[in-house]
């Protein structure tokens, strides 16, 4: 989770003991949307620091001293500050949209937010009011939009007024420890869900001999916090408790229990990254420990916690020492965004990011698929068939072992249609890597590698090894394609033997590798907002008899095949209009026009065969522009889709993704000939559209900036083959030249 740390302990006195400089002014993002860091060795600590970089958060509002926040589980920002809500438009954007407002009379005085924070599973958000001022819950549904920013009062959040709080964070969905000096500087464990008259909130941790510090858990479930300030010398005592260590009704006692790791800083802030290391900031004035941020190798601290002993912060092989600012008299404080693997740190006035070298260059890349899989869960059976293997990344495809391709079936449901009992055609695997392509008039090659989603309400549902991003250097501004064997009718591609499908898309907003979080319509050309008055179901029986469809039974889910699918089931899907109920789906702009009046759907283009000089790689992930008629010279075809097409079906909202997951295709015709049968759609694969890279632009964000200069020269004197612009084996002055005189400038 990302701490926009909005403080470091000096000399001014705040919360009573503590005192604190505001901070908070912008925050840098080192990787384009969506980026990871690849897996690191257990020293990666040690190495970051080698570039930073920087963008601003929203101006400080009205009664506020800072902006704080956090990260949403997607890796956009949210940020507050006075009684304004933020949300970064995009991962990565550094843009920031006003999205909701604190209700005036949810505070007496006007905010002056002490933290943001999202709870692990992403259910609610935590605002800390400041001091003297409550402590509001709400959940993420609650925020409004650009257009439309909410307003967030009583009605809808849960108001602690008097809780007092410091800063925070979230043990689990429903439950936040709190950092105070209500009765003494201690930690809290509040119920979120209890009554906010009353609250339900023990104290867990006692006796903290000083002021509120930070607070942090790791993935064991240890907390860690440390006494702020305090001027009999504990300033930056840092300690680690596990679960065992306190009970309701019998907290820990801070200064005998727990295991010290450590006097470092001020023990604030407090962030863990993804490899276990602690990162501490703040500053120890009185003792002359300032200047820097600390990150505490994984080792150090397990070393600590097996009872060796505290760490010993004068060993760089296991404390590295950050100064972005390079002035040796900062206070410093950190956050780390989860999602995308940045470790942010700020000194008051600017925000910087870093990820660790040397690999730099490389780890600005697409996230690779052994580090940055999803939990799996096994399912057994998908849509009534018996599936195996479909989990792994078998169709490598990026520099670091990311599929370009859908790697998993999640669910495969087909509606009653002629092909979905046969063998050729059944296989939802097929719908995983690479589409086998063909020619514009003839489906004949696309049909080696496709399955048949029956008719009306068919679907399957695939997920990603990665999130696919809404990437600003995607060609088109399209993110991702959808493979089918659609072909024209001869040679006019204004008349197309097309099946369509509506397209929906979901982002693993809760991090369980399982597609239970909100699905978000792609809207498409010709479906309305909101789409829910166009929803509709379909029942069907294996019996011919009935007035209940099919007619012909062999069109019904084979038991022997679907044994998950009983004699009846129901599907359903948005409806396109009637235009696309026919034979061939004809552009009304006209024979010989060159704007296409159909897209967003799937099955509506063909799929081109791949030439023996391109990779398959590249050229399927080269999106056609579906506004323009017949296929883009260099495409693989396909139908390629943008993100920011989505929509909430029921309210019509754009749903603002950053990228997205899990993908779910759908029949969304019903139409059947004796001659033709029914509309089916069939999928040959679904791709992530590749950026296009200028030459220079090292971390792959669509500009060539100081950004890129500084991944060039950490990568100085080496044979980095992503930093040697003339490619002759080393990083030198040439190379710096290079990047220099393709200068672009900044977002």
């Amino acid at each position: 989770m990302i701490d926009f740390v909005r403080a470091h302990h000096v000399c001014a006195p705040r919360h009573g003991r503590a005192a604190v400089v505001a901070l908070a002014v912008s925050v840098p993002v080192a990787l384009f949307a969506g980026a990871t860091r690849a897996a690191t060795p257990r020293d990666v600590c040690t190495s970051y620091g080698a570039s930073y970089r920087q963008f601003d958060l929203p101006a400080i509002g009205a009664g506020s001293f800072f902006t704080v926040g956090d990260a949403l589980p997607d890796g956009r920002l949210l940020a507050a500050t006075g009684d304004g809500v933020y949300l970064e438009t995009a991962i990565g954007s550094g843009a920031f949209d006003l999205v909701s407002t604190i209700a005036p009379g949810v505070f007496v005085s006007a905010p002056d937010p002490a933290f943001l924070r999202v709870s692990p599973d992403g259910s609610r958000i935590a605002f800390g009011g400041g001091a003297g001022r409550p402590l509001v819950i709400f959940d993420p549904s609650d925020l409004g939009s650009a257009v439309t920013p909410s307003i967030i009062d009583a009605s809808v959040a849960q108001v602690f007024a008097t809780v007092s709080h410091f800063d925070a964070a979230w043990m689990d969905g429903d439950h936040l420890a709190v950092t105070s000096n209500d009765g003494g500087s201690r930690v809290t464990l509040l119920d979120v869900t209890s009554d906010t008259l009353a609250p339900v909130n023990p104290t867990i941790i006692a006796n903290i001999d000083g002021a509120s510090g930070g607070i942090v858990f790791d993935s064991a479930g240890r907390l860690y916090t440390g006494n702020g300030f305090d001027l009999d010398g504990g300033t930056g005592t840092l300690k680690a408790f596990s679960p065992g260590d306190w009970s309701v009704g019998s907290p820990a006692d801070f200064a005998s229990d727990g295991v010290l790791i450590g006097d470092v800083l001020s023990a604030y802030s407090l962030s863990i990254d993804l490899d276990g290391d602690l990162i501490v900031g703040g500053g120890d004035f009185f003792e002359g420990e300032t200047g820097y941020l600390a990150v505490i190798c994984a080792q150090a601290v397990e070393s600590a916690l097996l009872g060796f002993g505290p760490i010993d912060i004068n060993n760089p092989a296991i404390f590295n020492r950050l100064d972005p600012a390079g002035t040796g008299d900062r206070f410093y404080g950190s956050s780390f965004n989860r999602a995308t693997g940045e470790l942010y740190v700020t000194d008051g006035v600017r925000w910087y990011a870093t990820v660790p070298a040397p690999a730099s260059a490389m780890l600005l890349t697409i996230p690779a698929c052994n580090v940055f899989r999803r939990r799996r869960r096994s399912r057994g059976m998908v849509g009534g068939r018996r599936l195996a293997g479909l989990t792994a990344c078998a169709f490598a495809g990026s520099a670091l072992g990311s599929s370009e391709f859908a790697t998993e079936v999640i669910d495969y449901t087909p509606a009653p249609g002629f092909y979905i009992n046969d063998s050729l055609f059944n296989d939802p695997a097929m719908a995983l890597g690479p589409p086998v392509g063909g020619a514009t008039d003839d489906p004949t090659n696309t049909n080696a590698k496709i399955v048949s989603l029956g008719g009306f309400g068919g679907s399957i549902t695939l997920g990603f090894d990665h999130m696919v991003l809404d990437h600003p250097a995607n060609p088109f501004g399209m993110d991702a394609i959808v493979f089918s064997n659609a072909f024209w009718a001869g040679t006019d591609p204004t008349q197309r033997w097309a099946e369509a499908a509506h397209i929906e898309i979901s982002l693993d907003a809760n991090s369980n590798g399982i597609a239970d979080d909100t699905w978000y319509l792609i809207q498409g050309s010709s479906l309305p907002a909101p789409a829910s008055g166009v929803w509709r179901e379909q029942d069907w029986d294996d019996d011919p008899q009935t007035m209940t469809p099919p007619d012909v039974i062999d069109d019904y889910p084979d038991p022997m095949i679907y044994p998950n699918i009983g004699s009846m089931y129901t599907t359903g899907a948005y409806e396109l209009p009637s235009e696309f109920a026919a034979v061939v789906l004809v552009n009304p702009n006209g024979s010989g026009a060159t704007q296409e009046a159909h897209w967003g759907y799937a099955d509506l283009s063909p799929t081109l065969a791949k030439p023996s000089s391109e990779s398959t790689g590249s050229f399927y992930t080269r999106p056609d522009d579906p506004m323009t008629v017949g296929i883009t010279p260099g495409s693989g075809g396909g139908d390629a889709f943008d993100i920011a097409w989505a929509i909430d079906p029921v309210t019509g909202n754009p749903a603002q993704l950053a990228g997205f997951h899990f993908i779910r295709i759908t029949t969304a015709v019903q139409f059947e000939t004796q001659q033709f049968y029914e509309i089916s759609a069939e999928i040959g694969g679904v791709a992530d559209v590749r950026p296009v890279i200028l030459l220079g632009d090292l971390n792959e964000d669509g500009y060539i900036n100081t950004a890129d200069l500084g991944i060039l020269l950490a990568a100085f004197g080496t044979a980095d083959a992503i930093a040697d612009l003339n490619g002759d084996g080393i990083v030198d002055s040439a190379d710096l030249g290079i990047l220099l005189s393709l200068f672009n400038g900044d977002p």
